[in-house]
């Protein structure tokens, strides 16, 4: 298994974080290593999305865990030997609202993926985290401070 998880406080409410996630068509605001996402069927349990990587790769997701304004989870689909599962929460915190990605991938090859391209998600995810505390500061009309983009919790 690898896995790897990065929390950033954000000024924005968690509605707005969510509306960003529920989103689809537009994850690649967000999301650097995102070229296109496809999302077939309504936001909840058991929904189909596609995702094309900017290297060209594609994934076929399955939505799980689906708990508005608070949760959810994009699992591979297939019979492939590893798996993937991306987890997105926001959490409201004494400190404030607090947003998690975290990537686990299982299987045969995931420490080789972790070796391979760990460092690559690894950055992805905490330039995601930083974009989703932006704009949802900035949809939510609250416009981020300095310390939204310099607190990544690992």
């Amino acid at each position: 298994m690898w896995k790897y998880e990065v929390s950033v406080f954000t000024t924005a409410t968690p509605h707005a974080v969510w509306r960003l996630w529920s989103d689809v068509a537009h994850w690649t605001r967000w999301d650097p290593e995102l070229a296109e996402a496809r999302i077939h069927g309504p936001f909840e349990n058991g929904t189909h999305v596609d995702v094309r990587l900017k290297t060209g790769a594609k994934l076929d997701l399955e939505l799980a865990e689906v708990e508005p304004d608070h949760r959810f989870v994009a699992r591979t689909r297939g019979a492939a030997v590893t798996r993937m599962a991306m987890t997105h929460e926001v959490r409201r915190t004494a400190h404030g609202v607090r947003i998690v990605l975290e990537i686990e991938i299982t299987g045969a090859m995931a420490k080789m993926i972790g070796l391979l391209i760990g460092r690559r998600l690894r950055d992805a995810y905490d330039r995601a985290a930083i974009n989703l505390a932006r704009l949802a500061a900035a949809a939510s009309g609250v416009f981020p401070t300095p310390e939204d983009e310099l607190h990544l919790l690992h």
